[in-house]
């Protein structure tokens, strides 16, 4: 079953050639490359793209450009429908390595908005307003 994902990074080729070949078989969907739009400039493969990920894909075409280039290096983030769902693929030394992500909530700042405070004090202050809530809450 597929869901979108969003993929981004860059792929760095050893050589030209290995650029050549990915092309072509972009160009005429030879799996795994069948759902890429991307191309290959030189010895760059830039990807910036969503599309429905189906059986780890992404995953498919860096492992395929690993074994085609044992020099290949990159990173794309992945990043899946689900909050939770984000993982990095990286590219070294003819592996790919999955990293999953996780997200860290920092305490960096307390929020203040002093125009709040001034309406809350306003109102547990409203002689008025406290004397009906007390009413309202008697007849409850």
């Amino acid at each position: 079953m597929g869901y979108m994902t969003y993929f981004g990074g860059t792929i760095n080729l050893s050589e030209k050639r290995f650029g050549k070949i990915i092309n072509y078989m972009i160009k005429k969907e030879i799996e795994p490359f069948s759902y890429m739009g991307c191309i290959v400039e030189g010895k760059i493969m830039d990807i910036g793209e969503d599309w429905k990920n189906y059986d780890e894909l992404m995953e498919k075409i860096c492992f395929f450009i690993a074994e085609l280039d044992k020099k290949a290096e990159g990173e794309i983030i992945c990043d899946g429908e689900e909050r939770d769902d984000n993982w990095k693929i990286v590219i070294k030394n003819g592996e790919v390595k999955l990293l999953r992500g996780t997200i860290i909530y920092k305490d960096e700042e307390n929020f203040c908005d002093e125009e709040i405070i001034k309406k809350v004090d306003k109102i547990i202050n409203d002689k008025e307003l406290n004397k009906k809530l007390i009413l309202e809450s008697l007849y409850e």
